[in-house]
Parts: C-alpha cells; structure tokens; sequence
C-alpha cells in the first residue's frame, strides 16, 4: 500500500487527482498500517483503473488510447461528483477524532468505512477496465502478462525474499514513515510503541502473494481465450470485490489484524502531543480542502 503515499509532484490535473485522491489512502494507514488488505493492494492499481497510465500495463494502440481516454474522463467525472464527496466527510472525520481520544471499537468503525469506500472507487472502475480488455490483441495480451510478471518480482524482492531483520526495518519504516507524514516525527516512546503495533501484526505477504497470482492467472486464461467484457466483468469482481479466491485463514487473519491495529492505536493516539495533534488534524483539512478543490466544475480534474 504504501507505493501510492507520495508527495504531490506532478503538473497536470489528471496527475493532481491520482496523488491527492490515494493521499486519503493514508487515512486507512492509520488504521491498515503494516497490515495487507485486497482493497490497499488494488488501490495501487488507481492508475489503471482511472486511466491515467494505461500505457505502462497494457500498450494500447492510438484508438485504443481515444476509447479509453474517453471512458477514463468520464469515470474520473463520476468520481469527483459521487465519490470524492465521501472521502472528503471521512477526512473530516479524522480531524475531528484528534480532539478526542477515540477507542479502538470507533477507530475500527472509522476503517472500516473507508475500506468500503476504497472497493467502491474499484468497482466504479471496473467496467472500463473489463471493456478495455476485452479489446487487447495477443500481443498486447502478452504485453500485460509482462507487466505483471514485472510487478511480481518487485513484490517478491521486496516482501518475500528479504531477511527476517531486514524485512522487519523496512516494515518499520514505512509505517513510522506513514504516520510521521500526518504528525511529524514521533517521540522515542511513541515510535517504540508504533514498533510494537507492528510488530504485533502477523506477516501476510505470502499469503496475499499467492492470491495475486491466482486471480493473474484466471484473468489471462480467460483473456488468451477471447472472453467478452461482461465476463470479464464478473471475473473481476468476483476475485477483486467478494474477495473470492483468498485463503480463509488469511481473511480472518485479516479481520484479527485489523482489531489489534485499533486497539493499539487507542493507546497511541493520546500519546500524541499537542503540536502533533495540531499539524496532524491540520493535514486531514487541508487534504479535505484539495479534495473540496478537484470537484470544482473547472479544476479540469477529469483530463486523464
């Protein structure tokens, strides 16, 4: 998940919408942080699934590009009219529970919601993705089965083939690096007990790791096989949606995960200090704001 916390860095309206729109991700991370959720690794896809780098996963061809383009404007529309509205009220939320000090039973609820705005964003997409899709050539079927063959190994250097010590640093990191983004750098105490939040979490990456490469390699079959858009439509939403496919054991761990997050975080939070909680709500309004921004009629947020 943490591939899509980035600093705004790019020009273009299409680009402003793809990095402040995963920004709110980061509310989830409070949350999510260190945990691996289907919603965290689909949300990494936001790019293709608006269409705004289409290019990098399946190659299109010039009129490819146009109908997708196309769809993309049109998707991206409906997501700042219906969309955006939601995650700006959770956002709000957020700075409103700094205030406080929410217990762990709020702050799941809290998640909770956002993880089910986050499978709505996914869903809205799908039907452009399937459509798109289900127009590729072999070769550029082949393309695709490339790129994620790519991203496979970037996971796999990345999560799996790791050492213990390493792979733990490097999990600390980003999590404390999660949180600092919203706080500012922590104490030593409150990193030690972040350090322990996270480590409390069991390890999902081969887990998740072999769903991935189940629901890759059910979406090539049925595109190498010529399937309509329809079809892959509901292949999409089985897999990415209902969560089909995926261990149960790892689902429930999931669930387990998502209970000790809370619970740890109702300990840390009032540990924050009074500058923290200031800069920190400050972020969660101004995120808002930028959001608030995109659904101006002429913010041009719709050009992919």
């Amino acid at each position: 998940m943490h591939r899509v916390f980035k600093a705004l860095r790019h020009a273009s309206p299409a680009a402003r919408l793809r990095d402040r729109l995963p920004r709110a991700c980061l509310l989830g991370c409070l949350l999510l942080v260190g945990a691996c959720s289907v919603v965290g690794a689909l949300y990494e896809r936001l790019d293709l699934l608006l269409g705004l780098e289409a290019d990098s996963w399946l190659d299109l061809d010039a009129d490819q590009k146009s109908s997708f383009r196309l769809a993309a404007r049109e998707r991206i529309e409906q997501n700042r009219r219906d969309e955006l509205p939601r995650y700006i009220g959770l956002l709000e939320i957020a700075a409103l529970r700094l205030e406080d000090s929410p217990d762990a039973a709020t702050l799941l609820a809290d998640a909770e919601s956002l993880r089910l705005a986050l499978r709505d964003t996914i869903r809205r997409s799908l039907p452009m993705v399937a459509d798109t899709l289900a127009r590729l050539r072999p070769e550029q079927i082949e393309y695709f089965a490339e790129q994620l063959e790519k991203s496979n190994a970037e996971y796999t250097e990345e999560y799996l083939d790791v050492p213990p010590d390493r792979f733990r640093g490097a999990r600390l990191k980003r999590s404390r690096e999660a949180v600092e983004r919203w706080t500012g750098r922590l104490d030593a105490a409150q990193r030690e007990r972040l350090a322990a939040l996270v480590d409390a979490i069991p390890d999902g990456s081969a887990a998740w790791n072999r769903y991935s490469l189940a629901w890759q390699q059910a979406l090539l079959a049925e595109l190498r096989a010529g399937t309509d858009s329809p079809r892959l439509l509901r292949l999409m939403e089985h897999w990415w949606i209902t969560d089909a496919g995926m261990d149960p054991v790892y689902v429930e761990q999931l669930e387990t995960n998502r209970g000790l997050i809370a619970s740890a975080l109702a300990e840390l939070l009032p540990t924050l200090s009074e500058r923290q909680r200031a800069r920190a709500t400050r972020e969660f309004l101004d995120l808002a704001g930028d959001l608030r921004e995109l659904q101006r009629p002429d913010s041009q947020g719709a050009a992919p």
